[in-house]
């Protein structure tokens, strides 16, 4: 409003210039702002003054008296270290304008000298530098080498020596000549031309010694973290970092773990030591983007290590500064941010560091104010490719007390703030509060809030300490006497005698009255009477505390209201309870519980003020935090403001009766949620209103305005839906009909374990065996004894979850404890013994992490209690069918499911065949073969359905044979391309069980199917040994598996013909030794009365037989007894091409 000021100048200009003065006396940030003010407006009313504006004319002569008192300021303050920066480009036009001006300007003139050549010769000074040792240490590197010559000639002007040399200058005279030739940038431009100079000299191999290379990254390292010019500092750990890159293109990625070795360690060091963090934060980031962009895992494995060991940089709350702001370690956002930014980069391979980031942050605390602003760095984050991590990513960004749109205090929260705090006094209680919220507001103001509370309950001030202000601390034991006034004699007796004096207020209670009574007229009537058993001293001390009463109309009477609320419950040390009740319970049940208590005599006033108060709690707990408290009504909300498109009835099914509707109308949201937002390639443009202010009382930093960004508000919903869900799951456990005595609803259960197979799905838990096991629910006719597998293959393949969730941060929990210590952990993961028992504490941890999802837990409850009742079932009512009752006639499956590509899109976690017919090996081979870079064997899987259909007689009727080989036929000679069976171009066939279930080592396989003498002979001109080999083990395979014979009696003649050849190996017999011990092995069968059938089609249809058959072998029926695995699913045939391990050495 510069140009209103002219006709008020006199008035307004010195206020202006008295907080101008102010705030560049803090030596902070302010002082470079108020300083670019103050020069940046005197050059505008030069120029426009100059101009003939003659409305400038007086704030011109304005400046002209203040200017010689502020430069005497900046001047001392120049003198005692202060660089102003980017200012002294303004007062060096302002020199420049002056000179051109007529008039008498000499004294500031003078001024504007003395504090540039201050300032240069401070540039000079604390510029970055390199020492003599230095550089002639880089001469004795790098000298000689081609290039180099600029190199040394921009680190002579950057010399120490040069500089110094230079900054002295000015004291020896000719200041207007040393001023005019004064560069303020010339060491920037100097040092980024050295670090593009070295990068293109490793670049070209210029530099090729490894020694050299390294000195020299280290040399610009250690440059980096010197001096004050962060923009500078930034760009030569982004060189460094740029060089990372650089040497992995150009075939030296050898130097990549020597450089992080190098780089690493100074930079922790700097930060652990609460040295120049931010530069030092920033080289950390680009060496882990190049590291990372440069995809070798063993780098990148090892660079996260560094980080994970490394000490955290955790809040440290030390107090309240004395302009109210928290005291608080600075480098904590710092930390977060670098390693939020790298785990951006690539999310699956930076999982280990998010899962260390989640661990510091749970068991050290984080602190994030509102100014932070950190719902863009959530945005950024969910822009990541984090879809393979999805759960793990969520549960980062859940970790963030930042899921809040409006930023400070506005709306509801500044409308109730002010109800409370009605006196404005800079020592009171709630008037902190008030600013706090205000200004300073974060997660641990939730905290401020219960511990005023328990002040007021206790009177015991300790809790407070550190929290607030000294002076308000000071004053807590006088404001809890105040808030208890009417239960001290002396204010009631005065009070009781006022009714006498004011009629109308004779049934009041003790504030009620103060309340309605005019101050003025009651502190008169105090004034004027004597009071029956106080005397003059209490009288007077009395009239104070009520007189302070009237200005302030502070609350009262919060420890009579919370004493009763706490007597409420059983011990609550905690009070965790008395926190929740607070929280949850509704206004009228607040009033109804003091109006109806007749023995408990509260004011009416002091129960409203303190539903205000309660207002403020509630509002600022739901700012920070998640709560299942009016849950729906709060998703509506959501859905109101347009932070979500709900689907049609989604709320009437939330509240109705149907969980079943409620979770599945619900986890479809979610879904939508997730595929169509959270995880869409689009990025959203935020919508930022958020406005930054400086508050004049203090000239601490504040913002207001609100921050809505699509992906962040849908993650928002997704956790508020998680509590919705939770709730809803809990109940629907509760009310299933799987209890003993209780009639089985076998229906009922396989819609639950649907819906906890669609919510691991949502959540980003499910694995494809889950996936696979769940899909068996839709196997027809399926057993009690079935259904009891698929229970008990859920409660393992669940456990594998739980697992692996728990190894992701079992190895960081270690070592972040180590370097925490117990003293800094949080407490809920302390045990009350043994606190430094490091294992106990990580699987407190554990235990905390996995009821984040409480739903695997409840589940595994779940599992059990179905396993132990379908024994049951079975134990009394028999195996029978449960499930998808039909006549298996009508629901035959394809008798041949192929191994390969499938045409078409497919969806997402596509199993392609039904896992009963198929076979668990052949569906996971299926599913890898339509995975984009996998390469499967082609092949086909026979259907248990025909093993079902199969009869034993059916194996020697030829009729049946025959039809068997002429369905074989019509797919081998597909698959094979003609060459099975083809001597010419052989290819051979493996026959594999594929079980619903692994049964390992278990099930039979029969290997090179189809070999015959031709084409052992056709094989034998290339390898002899590889030929007869692969017959010796199909001879092998079909003796064992199909005819029966002792394994032993192989093993033997293997043995012997190992000692006879002087081996310890079959690979090292020559190929003639191989042919003669494939003779013995096929004399052996033959002597037992068997042979190998000479026509490939009638080995395959054998092989295929002999792997059906095994599914009823002793050995198969007593695993399948131990393991309680039902006999009914029967097993498919895997039948692939043959891909040889026995080729070469190399051979895979």
């Amino acid at each position: 409003h510069i140009h209103d000021i002219g006709p008020h100048c006199e008035e307004v200009m010195p206020i202006l210039f008295h907080y101008l003065r102010e705030a560049t006396l803090r030596k902070k940030g302010s002082a470079l702002r108020a300083s670019e003010t103050f020069f940046d407006r005197y050059l505008f009313v030069l120029k426009s003054a100059d101009a003939k504006e003659d409305t400038f004319g007086p704030v011109r002569d304005h400046f002209h008296t203040e200017a010689p008192a502020y430069l005497d300021l900046m001047i001392r303050e120049s003198e005692e270290g202060y660089y102003f920066g980017d200012v002294n480009l303004r007062v060096y036009r302002l020199r420049e304008t002056l000179q051109g001006l007529s008039g008498g300007h000499d004294g500031i003139m003078d001024r504007l000298n003395r504090f540039l050549a201050g300032q240069y010769a401070l540039y000079l000074r604390t510029s970055t530098g390199a020492s003599e040792e230095e550089i002639s240490r880089l001469r004795e590197l790098l000298g000689g080498i081609d290039g180099t010559g600029e190199l040394f000639d921009l680190l002579a002007q950057v010399s120490r020596g040069a500089m110094d040399k230079t900054a002295a200058l000015p004291a020896e005279g000719g200041e207007d000549g040393i001023i005019s030739s004064m560069d303020f940038s010339f060491a920037v431009r100097a040092w980024e031309r050295i670090c593009l100079l070295s990068r293109k000299l490793i670049e070209e191999r210029a530099i090729t010694d490894r020694q050299a290379i390294l000195e020299l990254l280290g040399f610009l390292m250690t440059k980096a973290r010197e001096g004050g010019d962060r923009d500078l500092q930034l760009f030569m750990s982004r060189t460094v970092a740029s060089v990372c890159g650089i040497l992995d293109r150009i075939g030296r990625a050898d130097l990549l773990v020597d450089v992080v070795d190098m780089v690493m360690p100074p930079l922790l060091r700097e930060i652990e030591e609460g040295g120049n963090y931010s530069p030092a934060f920033a080289s950390i980031y680009n060496i882990g983007r190049a590291v990372i962009g440069s995809g070798r895992v063993t780098v990148i494995d090892h660079f996260v290590d560094i980080l994970v060991m490394s000490k955290f940089r955790f809040p440290l709350f030390s107090g309240i500064a004395s302009d109210w702001s928290v005291i608080v370690n600075s480098s904590h956002l710092e930390n977060i941010r670098t390693w939020l930014r790298l785990i951006e980069i690539n999310p699956p391979v930076m999982k280990r560091l998010a899962a260390a980031l989640i661990v510091n942050l749970k068991m050290g605390g984080v602190f994030l104010k509102d100014t932070d602003v950190f719902q863009r760095d959530i945005s950024s984050l969910l822009n990541s490719d984090y879809g393979d991590v999805f759960y793990l990513i969520t549960s980062l960004a859940a970790v963030f007390p930042a899921f809040y749109h409006d930023i400070g205090a506005t709306g509801n929260i500044r409308a109730f703030t002010e109800k409370i705090d009605t006196n404005h006094q800079m020592d009171d209680l709630i008037h902190f509060l008030r600013k706090q919220v205000h200004v300073e507001s974060s997660s641990r103001t939730v905290l401020l809030i219960q511990r005023v509370m328990d002040f007021w309950m206790t009177g015991d001030r300790k809790p407070l300490a550190g929290m607030v202000p000294s002076e308000v601390y000071d004053s807590l034991e006088k404001v809890y006497r105040l808030i208890n006034l009417d239960t001290e004699r002396p204010a009631s007796v005065i009070v009781d005698r006022a009714r006498g004096r004011f009629p109308d207020l004779a049934g009041c209670h003790f504030w009620d009255l103060l309340s309605a009574v005019d101050k003025k007229e009651f502190m008169n009537f105090v004034m004027d009477t004597d009071f029956d058993g106080v005397d003059a001293e209490e009288k007077a001390d009395a009239a104070a505390c009520l007189a302070e009463y009237f200005d302030a109309r502070f609350p009262a009477e919060m420890t009579k209201m919370l004493h009763y609320i706490r007597g409420m419950f059983d011990i609550d040390i905690s009070k965790k309870q008395i926190w929740k009740f607070l929280y949850e319970i509704s206004d009228d049940d607040f009033r109804d519980i003091f109006t109806s208590v007749r023995f408990l005599d509260v004011s009416r006033v002091n129960v409203e003020k303190f539903i205000t108060f309660l207002h403020v709690y509630r509002m600022i707990y739901d700012k920070y935090n998640f709560s299942e408290v009016r849950d729906i009504e709060k998703l509506e909300t959501y859905a109101r403001e347009n932070l979500f498109d709900p689907p049609a009835g989604l709320f009437a099914r939330l509240r109705g009766l149907d969980i079943f509707e409620a979770l599945d109308a619900l986890l479809e949201t979610q879904d939508r949620l997730k595929w169509d937002v959270l995880l869409s390639g689009k990025v959203y443009e935020p919508v930022d209103t958020i406005e930054f202010k400086r508050h004049i009382a203090f000239g601490i930093p504040s913002m207001y305005g609100s921050y809505k960004e699509k992906k962040f508000d849908t993650l928002k919903v997704f956790f508020h839906c998680n509590l919705i869900r939770e709730r809803l799951f809990e109940s629907l456990v509760e009310t299933s009909k799987s209890f003993p005595y209780e009639q089985v609803d076998y229906d009922e259960i396989k819609r639950v374990l649907g819906l906890f197979f669609r919510t691991f799905e949502v959540d980003g838990l499910a694995n494809h065996e889950l996936r696979s096991v769940i899909s068996l629910l839709e196997s027809p006719n399926l057993k009690t004894s079935q259904l009891r597998d698929v229970v008990n293959t859920l409660l393992s393949t669940h456990g594998e979850i739980a697992d692996r969730f728990n190894e992701t941060y079992k190895y960081v929990c270690t070592i972040i404890i180590q370097n925490l210590g117990a003293d800094r952990i949080r407490e809920n993961y302390l045990p009350h013994v043994s606190p430094w028992n490091i294992e106990v504490i990580v699987d407190r941890f554990l235990r905390d992490q996995i009821m984040q999802s409480s739903l695997l837990q409840l589940f595994d409850n779940l599992l059990i209690r179905l396993r132990e009742r379908l024994s049951h079932e079975i134990d009394v009512k028999g195996d029978r069918p449960c499930l998808n009752l039909c006549d298996a006639r009508r629901v035959k499956g394809e008798l041949f499911y192929p191994i390969g590509k499938y045409p078409g899109p497919h969806g997402r976690g596509e199993l392609f065949v039904p896992l009963w017919f198929a076979g668990g090996k052949a569906q996971g081979l299926i599913i890898a073969a339509n995975l984009e870079g996998m390469n499967v064997p082609r092949g086909f899987v026979i259907s248990s359905d025909l093993y079902k259909r199969l009869g034993d007689e059916d194996v020697q009727n030829p009729r049946f044979q025959r039809k068997i080989i002429y369905l074989l036929r019509k797919y081998i000679d597909e698959l094979t391309e003609n060459r099975f069976a083809n001597p010419r171009d052989p290819m051979l066939l493996s026959v594999r069980s594929g079980a619903v279930f692994s049964m390992p080592g278990v099930m039979d396989t029969i290997t090179n199917v189809g070999i015959t003498q031709e084409i052992i002979d056709h094989l034998a001109a290339f390898d002899p040994w590889f030929a007869y080999d692969c017959y010796r083990r199909l001879i092998h395979d079909f003796a064992i598996s199909y005819y029966g014979m002792d394994r032993r009696h192989f093993e033997g003649l293997m043995a012997r013909a190992k000692e006879d050849a002087g081996v310890d190996l079959k690979e090292k017999l020559t190929g003639r030794q191989m042919e003669a011990l494939t003779k013995k092995y096929r004399y052996a069968l033959n002597r037992a009365g068997f042979s190998i059938y000479k026509d490939p089609y009638e080995q395959l249809f054998f092989a295929i037989m002999a792997v059906f058959q095994s599914w009823n072998s002793p050995v198969a029926r007593d695993f399948r007894r131990f393991f309680s695995i039902s006999d009914d699913w029967g097993t498919a045939v895997v039948v692939q091409r043959m891909v040889f391990g026995n080729r070469s050495p190399l051979s895979i």
